[in-house]
């Protein structure tokens, strides 16, 4: 399975999750439900790429974690509303996209 085909089985998730996440929150706190929904999944993602480097340290949730939120970006069901600083799983400040729950879906 190749490091992208390990994401789709958590793609696929997102509806679900989605679903159980408030009217507004932030890409850290969906990669957290996510993760804690689907742990198997997560961890196999997470496996494999565990070969990432980010500035030449390995960094496997770094890169899991940005593809994860990019995906949030082809969802209809949710619009974002910026960015704002928010603390990510190690508890380091970051900044990270606020999304909100569409009324109505976008239709493309």
């Amino acid at each position: 399975m190749s490091a992208n085909e390990a994401l789709q089985p958590l793609y696929d998730c997102f509806a679900e999750t989605l679903a159980a996440m408030p009217d507004e929150f932030s890409s850290h706190q969906f990669i957290r439900e996510l993760g804690r929904r689907h742990q198997d999944l997560y961890v196999e993602a997470l496996y494999a790429y565990r070969q990432a480097l980010h500035e030449g340290s390995p960094a496997p949730f770094m890169a899991v974690h940005a593809l994860l939120a990019q995906h949030l970006n082809e969802e209809l069901s949710i619009e974002n509303v910026g960015q704002f600083d928010s603390r990510d799983i190690w508890d380091q400040n970051n900044r990270c996209a606020r999304w909100r729950k569409r009324v109505r879906p976008r239709l493309f």
